[in-house]
């Protein structure tokens, strides 16, 4: 998608699925609004369907929100501030509503350009770059695990950014009733020439800053996104990718005392300059420009230091989460150091994770197995109410997902047996309810997996229940006295927990917005 407005603003963009992934929970929408021309990109996360659904609806409420501005307000920061607090609340509600989606998230990252000024925020690890003088300068701070060791001194930021735990964020929409965003109060001055990066961590993960900034200085917006989103795959395509670029054509040139100068708000680290002897990066401008249409932190020091004491003495873990949440903060260093292990074992988690979100998906099951999955001969299966294990073949192991509408929820992390073999916990939604199983596996490259078993290790109560209400009512029929011969009103049983009525699950096609272009059906995670 490429575009241009009164202000000569040109961008492009694009998002696209990855090599790994097969459904894209990233979103992104570009529009003009009372404030100026905004750009916001999302990334979902959180069950089956439930990160597309988020990442969705926090675009459609935070362009409703910017568009209508409901409560008058007069300045970007603010509007920017509120919408995305809205968009964290409608996420909320949409989890508590649906079925199965409860701890869906996604994270977020606005910008909005009027004129020769900027206002950003953001909730998350999507990021906001801005190139100026040849220079890659990152607007937007983490809100994850491993910036709070950065933050702390514990590692410095060329180890952050290779970290095992890097995807674990401390902040996203829908996950809290309140959250924080990062909007930059003091309006960002604009030159000509300036260009902003917005993207998903889909992007920054696989692709080095170095390249970021060689392809966004080489390339105009629509070929530089393109182009990304080809680096990227290129190099796994591990995760959704999106990417959004701008371009300020019309503003004042940027005074030579300020060349050398970071943009005010840029976070303090080292910059990344351009490298004459970096080698060429290869790309062609392709017919695919056509497909493309037109859409179109700055936080106190004290309060940055307040937020990593809340973050260190509140936050959660849930060992069931894929992009895993609210972890403590790590205080002791030596935590640090031996990572090697930690790394594999969160490579097997995510690629795992991927495949099995694939292949448990319901009726909705394709009818082969990832091809990065095998079972092993013999391959055992124990059901929900299986008494004995069960021989299954891949055919066999779809059919009974498919039959009896099993749906992938989440895995435990990885332990390592022996040096081949591992084993998991895997949730399923069954009926409406959760069942966990144990899986067992063998991986030589953290990628391939043969399954040896999938075994039911807990049983539903729900039935248990049953045959105990059963056993009971005979009993009391057999001990009722000839003689008594008053009839008494018929009780009626307690509505049991199963029987409950259950609101009305709304369809994601009822949130979506305008679809994405470039959405690919890429086979994988």
């Amino acid at each position: 998608m490429s575009g241009e407005n009164s202000f000569s603003v040109v961008f492009g963009n694009k998002t696209d699925v990855g090599k790994i992934r097969q459904r894209n929970e990233d979103y992104m929408e570009c529009f003009v609004s009372p404030f100026g021309d905004v750009f916001v990109v999302c990334d979902g996360m959180g069950g089956h369907e439930g990160g597309e659904i988020a990442s969705r609806l926090a675009v459609a409420t935070i362009k409703q929100a910017i568009t209508s501005n409901p409560h008058g307000l007069s300045s970007a920061s603010s509007i920017i501030e509120e919408s995305i607090s809205l968009a964290n609340m409608a996420i909320t509600a949409k989890s508590e509503e649906l079925n199965g989606l409860k701890g869906m998230g996604t994270t977020c990252v606005v910008l909005i350009v009027n004129g020769d000024r900027a206002f950003y925020g953001h909730v998350g690890d999507s990021r906001l770059y801005l190139v100026r003088s040849n220079r890659l300068n990152l607007m937007t701070k983490d809100h994850s695990f491993v910036q709070g060791l950065v933050d702390q001194g514990l590692i410095g930021w060329n180890e952050a950014e290779d970290h095992p735990r890097k995807n674990e964020i401390t902040q996203a929409l829908g996950i809290f009733d309140k959250i924080n965003p990062e909007v930059n109060q003091k309006a960002l001055q604009l030159y000509k020439g300036d260009k902003f990066i917005l993207c998903s961590d889909g992007l920054t993960g696989p692709v080095p800053e170095e390249t970021l900034l060689e392809v966004v200085t080489k390339y105009p917006p629509v070929e530089a996104s393109n182009a990304l989103i080809e680096a990227a795959n290129n190099n796994g395509g591990p995760d959704n990718i999106t990417v959004q670029i701008i371009e300020i054509a019309n503003a004042k040139t940027l005074p030579l005392d300020k060349m050398t100068l970071p943009p005010e708000g840029a976070i303090d680290r080292s910059l990344v300059k351009t490298n004459a002897t970096t080698k060429d990066f290869s790309y062609s401008a392709s017919a695919s420009n056509a497909n493309l249409q037109k859409k179109r932190n700055f936080v106190p020091y004290i309060a940055i230091c307040a937020a990593i004491v809340i973050i260190t003495g509140l936050i959660v873990f849930n060992p069931f989460s894929g992009k895993e949440q609210f972890r403590p903060t790590v205080s002791d260093s030596t935590k640090t150091k031996d990572t090697t292990h930690n790394t594999v074992n969160d490579t097997i988690h995510r690629e795992l994770e991927s495949s099995l979100k694939e292949l448990y998906k319901g009726k909705d099951t394709p009818s082969k197995i990832p091809r990065n999955i095998t079972l092993s001969n013999p391959f055992e299966y124990l059901g929900i109410f299986d008494e004995t294990p069960r021989k299954f073949d891949p055919t066999g192991l779809i059919m009974n997902i498919q039959k009896n509408d099993l749906k992938f929820e989440n895995i435990a992390r990885v332990n390592k047996e022996d040096s081949l073999n591992y084993s998991t916990d895997m949730q399923i939604t069954y009926e409406g309810k959760l069942h966990t199983f144990k899986i067992r596996f063998r991986t030589k490259d953290s990628k391939n997996f043969e399954l040896h078993s999938i075994k039911s290790i807990k049983q539903p109560s729900i039935e248990k229940e049953k045959v105990k209400n059963k056993k009971e009512t005979e009993i009391k029929k057999t001990e009722k006295k000839p003689e008594e011969k008053i009839l008494e009103p018929e009780k009626t049983d307690p509505v049991k927990p199963g029987e409950e009525t259950k609101p009305k699950e709304n369809s994601i096609d009822q949130i979506k917005t305008n679809e994405n272009e470039n959405k690919q059906d890429n086979f994988g995670k």
